[in-house]
């Protein structure tokens, strides 16, 4: 095959792969965005909490499920249909405690019934539907998930338009909203994909699996997540909902920057891992500056973007009980935060290139539990508004440790 058709596979690939998973960030987005003047402070905090503990849960679902499913599929050695009972144990238990603890949080949060009920159910549905999406992928049949992701976005943005229209947007509403959509994408799956004859439900056998395979990615997805989102578990459970509203949204409008990080991974470490490769160290930390520059032109022109839309769009800022000052300031506080990722993000990928896996690993256990005592500490000194230095303190901390295993491994 020639290199130009190469190129173009690999374009093809690539683009099968992304445009669902942009597809669904993009109609989460828009919802969020759609809340913000049709919800007040406690609602919108719970909100932006409810979607972090979906995106967790979605991490942990790949670390215990979605690796063993995909090594499983293609491994004739594997009795794969008890391994399948197993696998969608463990994703039913995870989509049970992701539902219960929205559904605490909406409790604790002194919210009305039918606001969390609805958000809570639609969390455990998101995690067991990313559950069949990763059969899929371990079909190779990643055209039925893109199918389903798009499926989700139209549903989404369909209602969304609707409800908009009947000006019926609100907190209850939305999470009607995610449970339909969400139940969209489930049209057109094979049924009968886990390759069982009926529906049985075990966990035996999976300490096998938990040893040898998931107990350390799914240990490195809980610190990894602490490292990095340390404050979105402190603030809602120490200061409330209210109290992560402003920060949630300063969140949102620089989540753009956060997703063009994830997108240049694909396309910068195939670079930086040739020139490792090949012993050419210069040209790979070459590669990798030209990397730290393109994320830092993409925070910048996320800021510019968010200083336009501030001023053009404000409704779309200032959640009920928040003030225009207040959402200002965290917007610009949480952009040191992005610029610090900007930084992290090429020399991580510099450092996965270099095999500096476990470095790496280690390094998370180092910083997360010292992003949450930042996190805390700024929180009970400064409050919750001030709660962001201790989150770009933890970033800090973590990027000076990643870049001293890069600059070790140099040596």
């Amino acid at each position: 095959m020639s290199s130009p058709s190469r190129i173009g596979s690999a374009l093809m690939r690539f683009s099968v792969i992304a445009t669902g998973p942009i597809a669904t960030a993009g109609a989460n987005f828009a919802l969020a965005l759609m809340l913000i003047p049709n919800s007040n402070a406690n609602e919108f905090g719970f909100f932006s909490f409810a979607m972090v503990v979906i995106n967790l849960g979605i991490g942990v679902s790949n670390a215990l499920c979605a690796t063993p499913l995909s090594i499983a599929w293609n491994n004739h050695n594997i009795a794969k249909a008890e391994l399948f009972v197993q696998l969608r144990s463990v994703n039913l238990i995870l989509a049970v405690a992701c539902s219960v603890v929205v559904a605490t949080a909406g409790l604790c949060f002194s919210l009305d019934m039918l606001s969390w009920l609805p958000i809570s159910m639609a969390a455990g549905i998101a995690i067991t539907r990313w559950y069949r999406r990763s059969l899929e992928y371990a079909r190779l049949s990643p055209s039925s998930a893109l199918a389903s992701d798009a499926r989700y976005s139209l549903t989404a943005i369909s209602l969304l338009a609707l409800l908009h229209c009947l000006d019926a947007v609100s907190l209850a509403t939305a999470g009607m909203l995610m449970i339909l959509s969400f139940a969209a994408t489930f049209i057109g799956l094979p049924v009968a994909i886990d390759l069982s004859k009926h529906r049985k439900y075990s966990l035996t056998g999976y300490a096998n699996t938990w040893k040898s395979q998931t107990k350390w990615s799914s240990i490195g997805v809980l610190c990894t997540e602490l490292s990095t989102n340390a404050h979105s578990y402190v603030i809602p459970v120490l200061a409330g909902p209210s109290a992560y509203a402003a920060i949630s949204v300063a969140m949102l409008w620089w989540r753009p920057s956060q997703t063009l990080f994830t997108a240049l991974v694909l396309s910068e470490r195939p670079k930086i891992a040739k020139a490792i490769g090949g012993n050419l160290t210069d040209e790979a930390h070459r590669a990798t500056r030209m990397f730290t520059i393109q994320c830092l032109a993409i925070v910048c022109a996320n800021g510019a973007g968010i200083a336009a839309a501030f001023l053009i769009f404000p409704r779309y800022f200032i959640v009920d009980g928040l003030n225009s000052s207040l959402v200002a300031i965290m917007l610009a506080s949480f952009s040191s935060v992005i610029i610090l990722k900007a930084l992290r993000t090429p020399t991580s990928v510099l450092c996965q290139a270099k095999n500096l896996f476990r470095p790496l690993a280690a390094a998370s256990f180092i910083t997360a539990p010292i992003s949450v005592l930042s996190v805390v500490i700024a929180l009970l000194l400064v409050g919750p508004h001030g709660a962001v230095m201790g989150v770009a303190a933890g970033e800090l901390v973590y990027y000076l440790v990643i870049r001293r295993i890069a600059n070790g491994a140099q040596k």
